[in-house]
């Protein structure tokens, strides 16, 4: 974790990464949020997944659908959803 200036305060934060891996699906993961308090990430990550299964193909693995597509584009299929 990191620590987060939230209204003036420090608190414990979060960088969250997609589409790393190991062994057989080895794979550096890409930054997609940078420095989320640690009170939105459940909320951050609900969104994501939510976005993954509205816009996954077929039997595609949430490690599939965030290789697939740029943060960047994520983060409009995200805007889609929650709109």
């Amino acid at each position: 974790g990191i620590k987060v200036k939230v209204d003036g305060e420090s608190v414990d934060g979060y960088n969250i990464v997609l589409g790393g891996g190991m062994d057989h699906e080895q794979g550096i993961a890409r930054e997609w949020r940078n420095s989320v308090p640690h009170f939105e990430v459940a909320d951050t990550l609900a969104s994501l997944f939510k976005t993954f299964q509205a816009n996954r193909q077929d039997d595609e693995t949430f490690l599939a659908f965030t290789r697939r597509h740029e943060p960047a584009k994520i983060d409009q299929l995200l805007e889609n959803v929650s709109a």
